[in-house]
């Protein structure tokens, strides 16, 4: 088997058991929201309407982020909407705080704390 394929399959492996696991941990909640570069970009302010959707029909959310190859096709199948961070190169290993700010900052609009400047 030549290099770039065998790469590929590991690859390939790697994302279908991180996909797995990732599942599993997300298994009590009712809305998956899978990270995918292909996915919808939202601003803060629909990430606020959802929040607000979601606290009203007492939804657990979990927001899927696979490793730097990205989530597996069992996992993004699995999540009802596929969101982007942005069409920009960003690092990896950034996304968590970004969604994390991002949460916070919809969060102190539907609370109308000054946080959020627009």
């Amino acid at each position: 088997m030549e290099p770039q394929n065998r790469k590929k399959q590991n690859i390939a492996k790697v994302k279908e058991i991180e996909g797995e696991m990732l599942l599993k941990e997300a298994e009590n909640s009712n809305i998956l929201i899978a990270m995918d570069e292909h996915g919808q970009q939202k601003s803060t302010t629909d990430l606020k309407d959802s929040l607000n959707q979601w606290s009203k029909n007492g939804d657990n959310v979990s927001i899927i982020i696979g490793g730097a190859d990205g989530l597996s096709s069992r996992c993004l199948e699995a999540c009802s909407e596929k969101w982007a961070l942005s069409r920009l190169t960003l690092p990896h290993s950034m996304a968590r705080l970004l969604i994390t700010e991002q949460v916070f900052r919809a969060y102190t609009l539907t609370i109308n704390h000054p946080y959020h400047r627009e």
